[in-house]
């Protein structure tokens, strides 16, 4: 319906929807565990007898801030004091893994947080059925790819609990280090690679050897393969308006 005027723009038409989903999937959590306020509580049984839509927001007012859905901070987690030093961020990031691991192991039912994860992960099917076949601008389509996505794989995929319980433990013990921040700078050298955070200048990192295991977000890169049936006209990369992406361009048929 949003695109019956053509490409819509993203975070305008499509992400509010999403989060209103994952909003309401918090609180229903909440309710389901026990944490929700007594008032919040009545206001959301009224809203399931009666069918009352867009209720959220009515429930969201009888809760105490601090425990109130809020998705700048789950998605962008990482508060300013972490960012004093390299020890507060190794000491923020293996707090933050703590509790990521306790809402895992509560569960999607009783974790409010997981609850509205889940609501992303169930809604990528549809993002697709809306993106595919340039749905969105092409200014929007640059904005999930680069910003979005990595941020839904992180939110919504992840790594299973046993894992992080087990990176918890690496680095407890001194085994696994997670201490450079986010932005970090690589600089290659004979003997290896340099590993530099700008905010903290005085502090680097050699390594014997660097792995990307990141997965491209927007196609399969530098595939010699593609690039090949791209150069002999078998096939092209697609491109929306003055987005280009580096992923196969295909047809609804």
């Amino acid at each position: 319906e949003a695109q019956s005027a053509g490409p819509v723009d993203f975070q305008e038409k499509l992400l509010p929807l999403i989060l209103q989903d994952a909003e309401e999937a918090f609180y229903l959590a909440m309710h389901r565990n026990g944490t929700l306020p007594e008032s919040a509580h009545a206001l959301l049984e009224h809203a399931q007898q009666t069918g009352t839509p867009d209720w959220a927001p009515l429930v969201a007012a009888e809760v105490p801030s601090e425990q109130r859905f809020n998705w700048d901070a789950l998605s962008q987690p990482i508060p300013d004091r972490a960012l004093d030093s390299p020890e507060s961020y190794r000491v923020f990031f293996e707090q933050y893994l703590l509790d990521d691991l306790e809402q895992a192991r509560l569960g999607n039912l009783q974790s409010p947080r997981k609850a509205a994860c889940d609501v992303l992960r169930d809604h990528r099917e549809r993002m697709a059925a809306a993106i595919d076949f340039k749905g969105l601008t092409g200014e929007s389509q640059r904005w999930l790819y680069e910003e979005f996505l990595p941020l839904l794989k992180r939110l919504s995929v992840g790594p299973p609990k046993e894992r992080i319980a087990q990176w918890i433990a690496l680095s407890q013990a001194g085994i696994l280090h997670a201490d450079l921040g986010p932005g970090v700078r690589i600089e290659y050298i004979p003997r290896g690679v340099i590993l530099r955070n700008d905010r903290w200048p005085e502090f680097a990192v050699l390594a014997d050897v660097l792995l990307d295991a990141r997965l491209p977000v927007d196609g399969p890169g530098d595939d010699p393969l593609l690039a090949r049936l791209c150069d002999t006209g078998v096939a092209r990369f697609f491109q929306n308006a003055d987005y280009a992406s580096r992923g196969v361009d295909v047809s609804p048929s």
